[in-house]
């Protein structure tokens, strides 16, 4: 009884990250669209120079790699840290809505200046690397969301202690995953982006 209550729990949230973020990638969308005018003509210019230029920009993987890393880290702290407080359920709902807003305005972006092959261009930004992290950052809020009951319904500083050190295994176990998608983006999507971008 308590395993399958336990999977409807998970079931649940699992559904609730995937809505947010489909909420958040709709109203990026939209936005992208109704600012379109403002907003696009001025960045349409500068993106197009950047893209015809790219293929002769020297382009460090190093740098990318770094830049992926502290924000990725970033992300992933800030889960944990407020999965300690009570305001874990705001946080992660808003995580999932921030993500899916700024990935709606990515597409239309690329959808407003290619059309219907700006699909492709996005999912060429995306590709290889968010084949792991997707499930990867879905699995940790799973994992934060559960942390955040034991830890918040804990009275006990010593068993808080406890706690919070038993996470350790899988805080570094993430991050090793975290650091090894980072380097995928850097040394496989970049040199992605860059033929895509000289092909297309």
């Amino acid at each position: 009884m308590s395993l399958k209550k336990n999977q409807k729990k998970l079931s649940f949230t699992v559904k609730i990250i995937i809505t947010l973020f489909i909420i958040g990638l709709l109203l990026g969308c939209l936005t992208g669209y109704l600012m379109k005018t403002s907003l696009y003509s001025p960045l349409t210019k500068i993106y197009n120079d950047i893209i015809s230029r790219m293929k002769n920009l020297d382009i460090d993987k190093t740098d990318i790699f770094l830049l992926s890393i502290r924000r990725n880290i970033k992300y992933y702290l800030l889960l944990y840290i407020f999965s300690a407080t009570n305001l874990w359920n705001i946080y992660y709902s808003s995580f999932m809505l921030y993500m899916g807003f700024s990935n709606g305005l990515l597409l239309s972006f690329n959808i407003i200046l290619y059309g219907s092959s700006g699909c492709i261009r996005y999912l060429c930004y995306q590709f290889p690397q968010a084949v792991i992290f997707v499930p990867l950052y879905i699995i940790v809020i799973l994992h934060c969301c559960h942390f955040h009951r034991q830890f918040t319904d804990c009275t006990d500083t010593a068993k808080k202690g406890k706690l919070l050190l038993q996470q350790f295994p899988f805080f570094i176990c993430i991050t090793i995953i975290i650091s090894a998608c980072c380097l995928i983006e850097a040394w496989l999507n970049l040199p992605l982006v860059l033929w895509y971008s000289t092909v297309s």
